[in-house]
């Protein structure tokens, strides 16, 4: 077929002519009518108006007719003289009755022989005595009118096939939207035209390869399709999406199905020429993986680009080789359709490829059952299934659109079913499932996605306060109007709710809560600019009030050690409604946070603690639910202190003495309390190995526990003592495993380079040994240290002797130097 361009001006020539042409025969219809009518001039409706002695919007219609046998533009000259020159004496009448105010709004035409004018009562009986007038008729007021098909019964929608159900057409036919002056093309085997499920809607037929000029199908196939299109369930199953919708039947393939691309091309020229609004093709044949064939087949896609620049939209299956795209499915400007089972996974024999992703959807296509050549019912399977339903859904959106007074464009079309289809398999499109599965109700409906109900806590309401509630509402064919919430269920004072756009949500957050404890669903109610409405979507929201319910707490163990000991915390808390959120434990009395945190588990709120406060507490236990709703309760816990003191160092400097008062040592003890839980009151050292008392006090000096000591305490030169320690603290608490060691010097008379025998006491062992002072000592007062080593004691790792010649005396015998030597027992490394 060759496409030529029309002149805008011829365009424009032709519409004015088919204008004029209607309303001649409308007045042609009119002036028959009058001519025929000898009763009162003045209609009824105008009567009526005039007994109300006010102005009546009237048209005075005037005898003269005009009769026209064709419009040309010097018809047209002729037409506006002639209504002038008939109209002129009654135009006169009404401007002089305005004058006088008992005529306005004059409107004259030439298109009728008629004038309009608001009258008053006094006036139109006036006029109605002049011979020049045939009748005054009332100015009825008009509206848009469309003539929509009954809305589909609710037994048919019941009756719906699952993949009807799936794809969410009966959404769509609930609102009034079935596919009603929408014209399908169905390119395939044929219609049987006669079953009852589509009886009368096969409006026009075509048959390119038999040339029978009545409907039929040698095959079954295109029946099965356009079944899928509109069938309306008359025999007890809705199988059609589009259950109003009229049909072209076009066969272009064999009682085997099969055809040439010829006849294919010829079909759709031959729907574009009719008047098709969908072309439907369940066919295919070749393939490709690439986004488009349309290089490799020139004819098929100059078709379908005219077909859609005609404004026609073309869908085409997408073949059934599972792994490529088939012709005219290839073809750019075609939608292309998939297939998917009930449970949206893609048929394996379904097309595959970028051709998908870049125009593609995909549809019920398993499994469909849909119209026979018998007026009964029957089951296929393939992207020739699925195919209708998009043809249908295409339908439905003309519809919508034209129940509107809008339009959509073939690229507005592929868009709405792109952007609106459920995204399944990779995110995103993709060359499986395309765009994503075919939601019709989303389509032509605004979309309503639910949020979270924002709370002035975390996530309920209490009563008094105020909420938000929020939702998602989109509609790519014609936008969103407006949307409600009707609150009256949380609120009793409260009806539909204005929800106002902000940033593309929808919000309301100003809605006080009040109402008893429990979830409420409250219903959305979303218009489009088409009137289409989504009501089936709510927002949930939760109201509590009542605070946790704070089954018991305990701690494990109850009673704990201060310092070294820790107790775990634990409360039971519940709430039903809208969960406990947060639980603080006031820790301060035993030095902790005044809100430290526990932790969930299992249910459980738990906190392990530990402390060097020592007494019986009661710790304040705060439960905050999700309303913010509050609860407090105690724990108690024991903390006790039984642990001894810490003795760090216990000596005697200088660690020894000797036993006549002319020497004193310094007592010297370094203690703290366990974990500094309690103060150190005393500490006592027993001297009464050297003389003193057996509990004599030391005094602190800054933390440090001191005593000065002498002793003249015979017989114990020689030997080391053990000075038991004893350190209480407040509590009490004793350790006494402490000792200092003092050793007693013991002096004796040597002479150098002889042995002196030496005998030591170091606690109960004894030590004999020997030692010899050379001839080479020098006598610098510096210790000698003996060839001896003597066993550990008390607190020191090592022992040994030294002779401390720093106090000597020199005596002569026989020529000898002699050395009067105190002698020192040293400890070595002490811990």
């Amino acid at each position: 077929m060759i496409f030529k361009k029309v002149s805008p001006l011829l365009s424009e020539k032709v519409v004015f002519l088919i204008f004029v042409f209607v309303l001649l025969l409308f007045l042609s219809g009119i002036f028959s009518i009058l001519a025929e009518a000898k009763s009162d001039k003045i209609k009824t409706d105008v009567k009526s108006g005039m007994l109300k002695g006010e102005n009546v919007p009237v048209i005075i219609i005037l005898k003269d007719r005009f009769s026209l046998k064709s419009v040309s533009k010097d018809n047209a000259v002729i037409m506006k003289d002639a209504a002038s020159g008939s109209q002129g004496k009654l135009s006169a009448v009404l401007d002089e009755e305005k004058k006088r105010g008992k005529a306005n709004k004059i409107k004259q035409f030439r298109i009728v022989n008629a004038i309009a004018v608001n009258a008053s009562p006094d006036l139109i009986e006036s006029l109605s005595m002049r011979d020049d007038v045939a009748s005054i008729e009332p100015d009825t007021r008009v509206h848009i009118t469309v003539d929509y098909s009954a809305q589909i019964p609710g037994d048919r929608i019941a009756a719906a096939t699952a993949a009807i159900k799936h794809i969410n057409a009966t959404g769509a036919w609930e609102q009034g939207i079935d596919g009603t002056g929408i014209n399908v093309s169905v390119i395939d085997t044929g219609i049987y035209s006669l079953h009852p499920d589509i009886s009368g809607r096969v409006i026009k037929w075509v048959d390119l390869v038999n040339g029978i000029s009545i409907p039929y199908d040698d095959n079954g196939h295109g029946t099965h399709v356009a079944g899928t299109v509109a069938g309306n369930g008359s025999q007890g199953t809705t199988t059609g999406v589009a259950p109003n919708v009229s049909l072209f039947g076009v066969k272009a393939l064999s009682a085997e199905g099969w055809g040439y691309e010829s006849d294919i091309i010829s079909g759709i020229e031959w729907s574009v020429d009719n008047g098709a609004n969908v072309i439907s093709m369940s066919l295919g044949g070749g393939s490709w993986t690439t986004a488009n064939c349309d290089t490799d087949n020139p004819a098929m896609a100059t078709a379908i680009n005219n077909a859609v620049n005609a404004g026609i939209v073309v869908v085409a299956a997408a073949g059934n080789d599972g792994v490529s795209v088939s012709s005219p499915g290839c073809i750019q400007n075609a939608i292309a359709v998939g297939a998917v089972d009930s449970n949206d996974i893609i048929a394996s024999f379904s097309g595959r490829g970028a051709a998908m992703a870049d125009h593609g959807v995909v549809a019920p296509g398993v499994s469909i059952t849909s119209l026979d050549r018998s007026n009964g019912y029957t089951i296929m399977s393939g992207t020739s299934m699925a195919t209708p339903h998009v043809s249908g859904a295409v339908a439905l959106l003309l519809h919508a659109a034209g129940k509107n007074g809008s339009t959509l464009s073939p690229s507005q079309i592929k868009n709405i079913l792109e952007t609106t289809s459920v995204d399944i398999g990779t995110a995103g499109k993709d060359n499986t499932y395309g765009a994503g599965r075919l939601n019709i109700f989303t389509s032509i409906a605004p979309s309503v996605v639910a949020n979270p109900t924002g709370y002035e806590a975390t996530g309920a309401a209490r009563n008094g306060t105020a909420i938000t509630l929020n939702a998602t509402i989109t509609d790519s064919p014609a936008g969103v109007k407006n949307a409600s919430v009707n609150a009256s269920i949380i609120n009793a004072s409260l009806t539909n709710i204005s929800l106002s756009n902000v940033s593309g949500f929808w919000i309301n957050n100003s809605v006080i809560v009040n109402t008893s404890d429990g979830t409420y669903n409250l219903n959305v109610t979303a218009y489009n600019y088409m009137g289409l409405v989504n009501d089936f979507v709510q927002l949930a929201v939760v109201v509590d009030s009542t605070p946790p319910l704070i089954i018991n707490t305990s701690s494990t163990p109850s009673q704990i050690e201060a310092g070294s000991g820790s107790s775990v915390l634990r409360a039971n808390i519940t709430d039903n409604l809208s969960g406990v959120t947060q639980v603080t434990v006031n820790l301060s009395a035993i030095g902790g946070p005044s809100a430290s945190p526990m932790q969930n588990l299992s249910g459980i709120w738990q906190l392990s603690v530990n402390t060097t406060e020592v007494g019986n507490f009661s710790l304040s236990v705060n439960a905050t639910d999700g309303a913010g709703n509050f609860k407090n309760t105690n724990v108690l816990l024991n903390v006790t202190d039984t642990t001894p003191p810490v003795i760090s160092r216990a000596a005697a400097i200088p660690d020894s003495i000797r036993a006549s008062r002319i020497d004193y040592a310094i007592l010297e003890v370094s203690t703290s309390d366990f974990a500094d839980v309690s103060s150190i009151r005393n500490v006592t050292v027993n001297l009464s190995s050297i003389g003193g008392s057996s509990n004599q006090e030391m005094q602190n000096s800054g933390g440090l526990w001191l005593f000065n000591v002498s002793t003249n305490t015979t017989g114990i030169d020689g030997t080391l003592i053990s000075l038991p320690v004893n350190v209480t603290d407040s509590r009490n608490n004793s350790n006494a495993t402490a000792a200092i060691l003092l050793g007693i010097k013991k002096t004796f008379t040597a002479v150098i380079g002889t042995p002196i025998s030496l005998n030591l006491t170091i606690g109960t062992v004894n030590i004999n040994f020997s030692i010899t002072i050379p001839e080479s000592a020098v006598l610098s007062g510096e210790p000698l240290f003996a060839p001896v080593d003597i066993p550990a004691y008390g607190d020191m790792d090592y022992a040994g002797v030294a002779l401390n010649i720093s106090n000597l005396s020199l005596m002569r015998l026989s020529g000898s130097k002699l050395h009067i030597i105190p002698l020192s027992l040293l400890k070595m490394n002490q811990n």
